[in-house]
């Protein structure tokens, strides 16, 4: 294994970097599973397990497993083997965690370690996939555990893993039998009984009685001499197997088709899930739920229904069969979930690609029949459930989506509670009003209720729209409201939508990422605005004038209602810049005054651009999954010290036109009012000094802003307004006295941090060639793109030499580099050769001269380049007739 690990060997895990969102919504359902047993759940991403607490926050993980290379492993054959134990109050134990990939190789992570196994035994089956695996039960004579095993064939199996002085150990049990014993027994006897006659029925019905599992839930040994239970199922038949406390497999007790447990009027179809549960906890007696699919006696339509059996005795098969109740519409794939805790279930069927229904089932004490509650329409997708109890018919389901966690607080007696306090809204709008009141009076479980009847009876597509007003109406209404209660307002939004699972509630719904951002971006204006207001109260006149001519010359600016109103717009505050702009030209260029003007324009905009990127990491640190991710490609970086990767893509609006315009005005604006270089006077000097500094952190803040907006370094909108940027730093850091340059090269430090190789390349290469050394020395990657600009650029042509002598390139890495090259190809080979003459030397050197000078001709003779045609063809005679008289060595 390349990753390091081989049988008994570990390697470290590499926890996730940065507040990344914890699913990105392209994740496929099949790399996300849970285990409520021990609380946890986890999804597969980029080689690595991430793993968190059910329930728990989002972000950040409590371990992250690095998983071997080129290793394929589904998240449902992820076995957690303890749970997450909490150390003080923010530490967080790594669980111990065993996988099983698709060649039914096996790793454990003993606490963030990974240990790489060999399979030991000749049980190990050949030609099986896994399609799910859990923890068992422990091991009945080591230290260790057993984990049982679903095969895609329908197969199951257990593994027992064993650890001894560090060391571990794996050894697997025969695959579990079909048919059950009696089956085979009665079979034979009858055989015996009848001689060798016309047994074809009962071999039939034998053949029959075979089952093969699709899912299974682990049940407690009810005797000593069990190790654990498990009841399985597929789409027709119900099993329960007995596993004995040794290495040999378990025993089948018995089979049930679902025609023979669910009787009556109603004629079932498959069975979507199966779920065993205490019918009276102190009498120690079990039920049997199942879900199931067939037409409704009552509706005559396709329905999904559960139906609870009484379990006397698991050696026997269940009895009496209670009235079975309808939980939801025909499901499209023959399976569903569902939990069960005390006396209430919940139960989920997959309606059509990315709808569920979910419902919660009220289970009173036998013989009383079940109570079926509200059926709810959800537009996302399901990966498991939970349920916590909170009283006696009230629960918390964890419900687990491919977009991350959502808790449901259900109530089905209390469904309408909101009506009864007078509140009954019909609208989409109505609806998140309201939601968002329950919730800022601190009734969180009636807002996440509310939320869920709305989104279930108006759907997604109407909910973002009352979600976008909602947002929009918080930003620019109120005019008596100040900037800091506009702020609270938006930071309770903000939580209501996370807390109520409106996100995820949205699934895939078109435009949801807008309405993310947008949200973000309403943070992100009034932080932005609020620091304004700080630097207007230092200088009410210019910000008076200002605002005057951002109200397009309406209105004096000065009046207090004037002001209020436009400081009550969060949504036009970038409209101030372009005014701010115009301040410093009204006064003479060459004063004092004209630089101190210039410096406090850039902080006032340095302050406005960083106060929002500010706010925007204040969201992520707090909300994670506020804004969407960037793509992996987006994240590539040349160098360890460049700027931080963005955690979460935003909105565009800090490059948005007006604002480039206005910063591109205030740096030509930095330019114009910096001093003649030829005056050479320290007092002009001392002020450049000051406008080039307060240059330096505009331009800083200027890049920060567009690498949150254009996320990728290397993209062509990024590129283009960070090349702009840096010509206008570099002219003038150029007009400095030549001692102040030496002190800081500001251009080549902004470069580096922000990746412009061009750029800093260039500059290196004239004032700082150990810094580009070290570079080249850190990065291979970077290391090429150097050779390719030197290639390029024909000033750079001896930087090329130097490089290709100090880090020499392989062989086929050169010839690629150097094929559109081909002078400077040849140069290269002569340039190697040594002073000593050597037969061997020139000869060989001199036939790649004429080959490269040859192929090159080629080349112009088809782009009519015939003056490059003549010089290589004279330069392959020279080097034929070369060839033909190399001079031989004395010796």
């Amino acid at each position: 294994d390349e990753a390091g690990a081989t049988t008994g060997a570990t390697a470290e895990p590499e926890m996730p970097e940065g507040l990344e969102p914890m699913v990105r919504p392209s994740t496929p359902v099949g790399s996300i599973s849970t285990d409520a047993r021990v609380g946890l759940w986890w999804y597969i991403h980029d080689s690595k397990i991430l793993l968190f607490q059910l329930p728990g926050p989002h972000w950040p993980p409590c371990g992250a497993l690095q998983l071997p290379e080129f290793s394929t492993l589904s998240a449902n054959c992820v076995a957690p083997l303890t749970t997450v134990v909490q150390q003080g109050s923010n530490t967080l134990r790594h669980p111990t965690v065993a996988a099983v990939y698709d060649d039914f190789q096996l790793s454990v992570f003993p606490h963030g370690r990974r240990v790489d196994l060999k399979p030991l035994g000749a049980n190990w089956p050949s030609g099986e996939v896994p399609i799910l695996v859990r923890t068992a039960a422990p091991h009945p004579s080591a230290v260790g555990v057993v984990l049982l095993v679903v095969t895609q064939s329908g197969r199951l199996l257990s593994i027992f893993l064993s650890q001894t002085s560090g060391s571990f150990e794996a050894e697997a049990s025969r695959l579990w039998p079909m048919v059950s014993e009696h089956c085979l027994k009665n079979f034979f006897k009858r055989i015996r009984r009848y001689g060798f006659g016309d047994v074809s029925q009962d071999r039939q019905s034998l053949e029959d009685a075979q089952f093969l599992a699709h899912h299974i839930e682990i049940l407690p040994a009810p005797r000593r001499g069990t190790l654990f239970e498990v009841l399985a199922w597929g789409e027709e038949h119900l099993a329960l197997y007995s596993h004995p406390r040794s290495v040999a497999s378990a025993d089948l007790m018995w089979v049930c088709s679902l025609a023979q447990l669910v009787t009556g009027d109603v004629m079932p179809g498959r069975l979507l899930s199966a779920c065993c549960c205490w019918d009276c906890e102190a009498s120690r007696t079990e039920s049997l739920l199942l879900l199931f699919s067939c037409e409704d006696p009552s509706t005559r339509r396709q329905s999904a229904m559960l139906t609870r059996l009484a379990l006397p005795s698991r050696a026997a098969s269940p009895l009496e069969p209670s009235t079975a109740v309808a939980v939801g519409p025909n499901p499209v794939l023959p399976r569903g979930l569902m939990t069960a805790c005390g006396d209430t279930a919940v139960t989920a069927v997959q309606v059509d690609n990315e709808r569920f229904c979910i419902c919660m089932v009220n289970m009173p004490p036998r013989p009383a029949g079940l109570e079926a509650g509200v059926q709810q329409i959800v537009e996302f997708g399901i990966v498991g459930l939970s349920l916590l109890p909170e009283g006696v018919s009230v629960g918390h389901i964890q419900v687990l989506t491919p977009h991350g966690l959502l808790s449901c607080p259900q109530d089905m007696f209390g469904g309408d509670k909101e009506l009864k306090q007078g509140k009954n809204p019909s609208t989409a709008d109505a609806f998140v009003q309201v939601a968002s009141e329950f919730f800022d009076a601190g009734q969180e479980d009636q807002a996440s209720s509310l939320c869920g009847r709305a989104f279930s009876q108006l759907g997604a597509q109407a909910m973002l729209g009352a979600v976008e007003r909602r947002t929009q109406h918080l930003l620019d209404s109120g005019g008596e409201s100040s900037l800091s209660e506009k702020a609270k307002a938006l930071e309770d939004w903000l939580r209501f939508l996370h807390k109520a699972g409106v996100w995820i509630r949205m699934g895939n719904a078109p435009n949801i990422t807008a309405a993310q951002q947008k949200v973000v971006e309403a943070c992100e204006r009034v932080a932005a605005l609020q620091q304004m207001r700080e630097y207007h109260d230092l200088e009410p006149d210019v910000f008076a004038s200002s605002i005057h001519h951002a109200l397009d010359g309406q209105g004096s600016g000065k009046s207090d209602e004037e002001i209020q109103e436009f400081y009550s717009r969060p949504s036009e505050c970038e409209r101030l810049l372009p005014s701010l702009a115009q301040y410093p030209r009204t006064l003479p260029f060459g004063s004092g005054g004209a630089w101190d003007a210039v410096v406090f324009v850039h902080g006032v905009v340095c302050g406005f651009l960083d106060a929002a990127l500010e706010r925007r990491g204040h969201v992520l640190k707090t909300h994670p999954t506020s804004l969407p991710p960037p793509e992996s490609h987006q994240l590539q970086r040349y160098w360890p010290k460049s700027v931080e990767p963005v955690t979460g893509v935003g909105s565009g609006w800090l490059m948005s036109s007006s604002i480039q315009r206005a910063l591109e005005d205030i740096r030509t604006l930095s330019l114009d009012v910096l001093p003649v270089p030829k005056q050479r006077l320290p007092l002009l000097d001392a002020q450049a000094l000051r406008v080039i500094e307060g240059l330096q952190q505009l331009c800083r803040s200027s890049l920060r802003a567009a690498h949150a907006s254009f996320v990728d370094l290397h993209a062509n909108p990024m590129a283009k307004f960070r090349e702009a940027v840096l010509k206008d730093m570099a002219y003038a850091e150029a007009s400095l006295h030549e001692n102040a340059k030496i002190l800081k090269h500001r251009t080549l430090a902004l470069s580096e941090e922000f990746e412009d190789v061009e750029v800093f390349v260039r500059l290196s290469a004239l004032i700082d060639l150990p810094r580009l050394d070290s570079m080249m020395l850190r990065s291979e990657a970077f290391r090429r793109r150097v050779f390719e600009q030197c290639l390029a650029e024909e000033q750079l042509h001896p930087l090329f030499f130097r490089m290709v002598r100090c880090f020499p390139p392989t062989k086929s890495l050169l010839e690629e580099l150097l094929q559109p090259y081909p002078e400077l190809r040849w140069t290269l080979e002569l340039n190697a050769l040594t002073e000593v003459f050597n037969t061997g030397q020139w000869p060989a050197a001199l036939h790649t001269v004429k080959e490269i000078a040859i192929k090159a001709m080629e080349r112009a003779d088809t782009t009519k380049d015939q003056n490059r045609a003549k010089s290589l063809k004279a330069l392959a005679a020279i080097a034929t007739a070369a060839q033909d008289r190399v001079p031989r060595c004395p010796s």
